[in-house]
């Protein structure tokens, strides 16, 4: 399973969006350096951080885990 594809999903809905990083960090309340590291492939987020980026797209976490193909 390559959890990559997750953060590249992150940072399509955050970008289809037209939020900044900090737009997102702020509305799932979770740390702005967080987010970039998803996005970068450098980390990848625990449940409790995938259910807030997921509330933030008014999305389930099982809805972007499918987006990104996992």
């Amino acid at each position: 399973m390559d959890l990559d594809a997750l953060g590249d999903t992150i940072r399509e809905l955050r970008e289809i969006r037209g939020w900044s990083i900090r737009d997102l960090s702020e509305r799932a309340g979770v740390g702005r350096a967080n987010v970039c590291e998803y996005e970068n492939h450098n980390q990848h987020p625990e449940l409790k951080s995938l259910a807030k980026i997921a509330d933030a797209f008014d999305a389930k976490p099982s809805e972007l885990l499918k987006d990104a193909g996992l």
